[in-house]
């Protein structure tokens, strides 16, 4: 029986899902926005922080 080539799997190393939101070192290293992190950012700038 062939393999169905969809179900190969890629020999590339696992790369987590951003859905395109992520920020980039000077290093080129890209951390996803979480949110998380945007719930802070919210909550400083409600409390005035910068």
């Amino acid at each position: 029986m062939a393999k169905d080539i969809n179900q190969e799997q890629d020999s590339s190393p696992a790369q987590p899902n951003f859905n395109g939101a992520a920020i980039i070192d000077e290093n080129g290293n890209e951390t996803p926005i979480t949110e998380e992190m945007i719930k802070s950012a919210c909550d400083e700038l409600e409390d005035g922080k910068s």
